[in-house]
């Protein structure tokens, strides 16, 4: 007899109870296709930095310059007074001028270089052929400034 076949007995019975525990129909899971256990250490959460103390408050930063106004010049009569109307309250502003004639005042008042104030404007009038703009301010009427922008055939604008 073969050595093998003498074998064939010894080997067939241990398959057959290794197959046994891994076939029992227990709750336990098929020995070979199990995987070993890993072992996990739970991973500590991590710690929180530390709360930095607040930090002192910055100073205030000044309030910054104003800017001046671009444009100019302008022929600023707001102070003008003629006849007995009181001071006529006007601008002119040649910021846009796109005339052949240079820009001036009437007597008495000097062409500034910078543009007309903004503050306190109630009206202007844009004369487009020229780029001129009349601006009327507080104490002139609006009704007037209408009036006297239609008579020009400029643009009447209010706020």
């Amino acid at each position: 007899m073969s050595p093998l076949r003498a074998l064939t007995p010894a080997l067939l019975g241990t398959t057959m109870l290794l197959s046994g525990f891994a076939c029992d129909g227990s709750t336990s899971r098929p020995t070979a296709n199990t995987r070993p256990a890993v072992e996990t250490a739970e991973t500590p959460a991590p710690t929180p930095a530390p709360t930095p103390a607040p930090a002192a408050k910055p100073e205030p930063e000044p309030a910054p310059e104003p800017t001046p106004e671009v444009g100019g010049p302008s022929c600023d009569q707001r102070e003008l007074v003629v006849g007995d109307r009181g001071p006529r309250r006007l601008c002119i502003d040649y910021s846009n001028h796109k005339g052949a004639s240079e820009p001036r005042c009437f007597e008495g008042v000097a062409l500034s270089e910078g543009p007309c104030p903004s503050e306190g404007v109630i009206a202007t009038c844009v004369l487009e052929a020229t780029g001129v703009e009349l601006r009327h301010y507080e104490g002139a009427k609006v009704e007037r400034a209408r009036d006297t922008c239609a008579m020009i055939d400029g643009r009447f604008e209010s706020p």
